[in-house]
């Protein structure tokens, strides 16, 4: 008698408050789904940044230091690239203003200097083109983000002025592993061979300088690489 009756009410509440329950349960369907969608467009973008983050990154891994690098530091990179796959690439990063004699102006640069074989993976992109496995030998050159140009009323040949030292404006860069952007347009990037750094005389006790160490680790022995 009891459960007839709990079974008679219940399809009588039902049947008065029906659209409620529609309402209440396609509620309820379209949270799930939303949240459902949610965490696969999460896991795709995840997945999506794991399987290209060497490519952002031009590396397996960066070091960053705002101190040279000690011993024991340069003791553990030597252990990382062990082998025929692992190499390393040094940069030394700082602010300065650049100049150009022909047009007279100035503007607050980032300046990077480059050793080492960087990128590791993905490429980069310069106009004219293959200007940037040439950095390392080329004398005294920089090649410079193209918005620097616009800014120094400037072009590809002129001279740019780093502290005391002098370079040769080869070309722009168009693609690069790193930051571009908004970042770029305030502080345009001039990247010159290392070995000038110390000419620029901008590196100095006090100066605000960073310095990075781009890995490409080798693959653990026994292991085969991929």
């Amino acid at each position: 008698m009891n459960r007839r009756f709990v079974f008679a009410m219940a399809r009588r509440e039902t049947r008065a408050s029906s659209r409620r329950f529609l309402l209440y349960g396609s509620c309820m369907a379209l949270g799930i789904a939303g949240l459902v969608g949610l965490h696969g467009l999460r896991a795709t973008v995840r997945d999506a940044v794991d399987a290209q983050s060497r490519r952002l990154l031009g590396a397996d891994l960066r070091l960053a230091s705002r101190a040279p690098l000690d011993a024991s530091v340069e003791a553990l990179i030597a252990e990382l690239v062990d082998g025929e796959r692992g190499d390393a690439a040094h940069v030394t990063r700082f602010a300065s203003m650049a100049f150009t004699p022909r047009s007279g102006r100035t503007r607050m640069v980032d300046v990077r200097g480059m050793q080492g074989a960087f990128p590791f993976y993905g490429e980069v992109r310069t106009e004219p083109p293959g200007l940037w496995a040439e950095l390392a030998g080329a004398d005294r050159a920089a090649l410079v983000d193209g918005s620097l140009l616009v800014q120094l009323d400037a072009r590809v040949g002129d001279e740019l002025t780093l502290g005391r030292a002098r370079f040769r404006v080869r070309g722009t860069i168009t693609r690069a592993p790193g930051t571009f952007g908004l970042g770029t347009q305030i502080a345009p990037r001039v990247f010159i061979a290392r070995r000038y750094v110390e000419e620029t005389g901008l590196v100095q006790r006090g100066s605000l300088v960073e310095h990075w160490v781009y890995l490409r680790a080798a693959p653990p022995r026994g292991c085969l690489a991929t």
